[in-house]
């Protein structure tokens, strides 16, 4: 958990800026800009990240925000979609594992290899604009697998995956789909 006892800067403040896309992984930094930002409850643009009422951050929830932050697209036209896509994948347990297998099982040649640290090479993807309509689970698949992520980064987003789902979910299936 991140809680508001995190270090100050110089001046004596605490560092309220959002890391700069090659830090997007200072959990940290992130999780501060939250608390500083959000509140528990709150209509927040980083939805998915869950802050209870005692002002914690769950560094799981930042991890799983972060790593939707680096892939999601730049093109605005499909980010939402995109962004819903790939938190519904990491919300199903094992969902990412089975397409690993999958993709093992009909690529013998060339089976998944995750990346290994301690430097990460991640590429977001690119869409045509007209594209974001037929974008489907299947596609953000295969860009984690293209961008070799590791299950266990998967695994891990599970909490942001279910809480993102949850803030964006309107009750009507249909608009959900």
């Amino acid at each position: 958990m991140i809680h508001r006892a995190q270090p100050l800067d110089v001046q004596g403040r605490h560092n309220t800026q959002l890391p700069p896309l090659k830090e997007v992984f200072n959990l940290d930094a992130h999780g501060l800009h939250v608390l500083l930002h959000a509140r528990p409850g709150s209509i927040s643009s980083m939805s998915g990240i869950l802050i209870d009422y005692a002002f914690r951050v769950n560094r799981r929830s930042v991890f799983g925000y972060a790593l939707t932050h680096i892939l999601t697209p730049t093109g605005r036209n499909i980010q939402t979609t995109f962004r819903r896509l790939l938190a519904r994948l990491l919300a199903l347990p094992g969902r990412y594992r089975q397409a690993i297998e999958e993709h093992n099982r009909t690529h013998p040649t060339r089976p998944f290899e995750a990346q290994i640290g301690p430097t990460f090479i991640l590429h977001r993807p690119r869409f045509e604009a007209n594209r974001a309509a037929n974008l489907g689970l299947q596609d953000v698949v295969d860009i984690l697998i293209d961008n070799r992520i590791p299950p266990e980064w998967v695994d891990h987003s599970y909490p942001f995956g279910l809480a993102y789902l949850e803030a964006h979910h309107s009750g009507n299936p249909s608009s959900n789909a």
